[in-house]
């Protein structure tokens, strides 16, 4: 089957979104399908064309397009239908509900009757905090809940995304509730951490934040909750790992505001290796977003038996159950994630059942269980089509 993907940003470009699509690829292309990826030729701090317009990595066929924005999810990629119709791809996959690219995928699939589906990663206005900028909102509240009924098959993430969907027309038959997985590398391949520790001069016990340095990520709130931390734990390190999108000065005067500037680490963005071991470093892994589809890193830690801390919002609370395999907190408090933190790290019991409950759960949830389903949706997108 030669499959189309179409994700707003793809690697070296780090993100949830990003992760799913190479990791999905990989499996499809083990299985004997080929994959191309259409995306743009942007990072997301803004930065343009810097990578090849075309190259083929692991098997991937990929496209970049250059790009004229409008606002934040809002843009269109010069030649990227023409390209599109000139592969003919069997099927077309579209990533995030409430980017444009995909509003015209639907539109043009729908047009030359190529079957075509959707994974959502988070639907417009599922979290109670975030909040979005003024066009960006106008966006939203007009086209994505117009042109998702065109998809011939959605994958949900979470239920959570299902009232928006239904609301916007989709029909019950249409859905379908996928979450993103774990590489099988996690359980197959050892990680030391010590060498990630050596690497950054980390002598002591130490928590991480992954993922990108974006303001709804709220990594604000976890370094005003390390002054709190520090009072009993004064060699605590506090690891900040992942790409710049815009909030780097920020955090860093924020941090010497606090002075906590010691005991916080940036790492900016670390390999696919890298991140597993510094994982697989940490006492816990804080996700302290005002809004997460999923957080496939969430479960990255868990595969890997490391407790994890993070915001009640979007569909955080599907994936992780408040002190079963995680602990939750609401966001924007900082008082709430010092206390889970203290609590994972003076009590060695719990930790260690966090730990072992999401090792359990993440081994159900690998790229090759995730891909099989994923591969029955296209099916049933190819036979609407007949």
């Amino acid at each position: 089957m030669k499959i189309a993907m179409i994700s707003p940003y793809f690697h070296p470009v780090i993100g949830g979104i990003e992760t799913y699509v190479l990791e999905l690829s990989r499996e499809l292309i083990n299985q004997g399908h080929e994959v191309f990826v259409f995306t743009s030729n942007k990072t997301m701090a803004g930065e343009y064309d810097l990578f090849p317009k075309y190259e083929e990595k692991e098997g991937i066929k990929i496209f970049r397009f250059k790009v004229f924005p409008i606002t934040r999810g809002v843009e269109f990629w010069f030649g990227f239908i023409r390209k599109l119709l000139e592969i003919n791809p069997d099927i077309v996959h579209g990533h995030k509900i409430g980017f444009s690219i995909n509003d015209l995928c639907a539109y043009t699939c729908r047009m030359k009757k190529i079957p075509c589906i959707a994974t959502t990663h988070g639907v417009p206005y599922i979290s109670s905090v975030h909040k979005e900028p003024f066009l960006r909102d106008i966006y939203l509240r007009t086209v994505p809940c117009r042109t998702v009924k065109l998809f011939d098959q959605i994958i949900a993430i979470s239920p959570i995304e299902l009232p928006w969907l239904r609301r916007s027309g989709v029909p019950d038959d249409r859905l379908h509730i996928i979450s993103g997985g774990v590489s099988r590398r996690i359980f197959e391949v050892r990680f030391d951490p010590e060498e990630f520790k050596e690497k950054y001069g980390i002598e002591s016990c130490m928590i991480l934040y992954l993922g990108r340095l974006a303001d709804k990520k709220g990594i604000d709130h976890l370094i005003r909750a390390t002054p709190i931390l520090l009072k009993d734990l004064p060699d605590l390190k506090v690891v900040i790992a992942g790409p710049d999108c815009g909030m780097m000065r920020k955090l860093k005067k924020l941090a010497y505001e606090l002075r906590v500037e010691k005991n916080i680490v940036f790492t900016g963005p670390l390999s696919e290796k890298e991140k597993y071991a510094a994982i697989a470093s940490s006492e816990a892994l804080v996700l302290p977003s005002s809004f997460e589809a999923q957080g496939l890193v969430l479960m990255e830690a868990q595969a890997l038996g490391t407790p994890v801390i993070a915001t009640r919002q979007g569909g955080v609370p599907y994936f992780i159950k408040d002190y079963e395999n995680g602990i939750l907190i609401d966001y924007g408090r900082p008082t709430q994630i010092a206390e889970a933190l203290k609590k994972v790290l003076n009590d060695e019991k719990l930790a260690h059942k966090l730990g072992e409950t999401g090792k359990s759960i993440a081994k159900k949830y690998t790229w090759d269980r995730i891909a099989e389903k994923i591969l029955s949706v296209y099916e049933d997108a190819l036979v609407s089509q007949r």
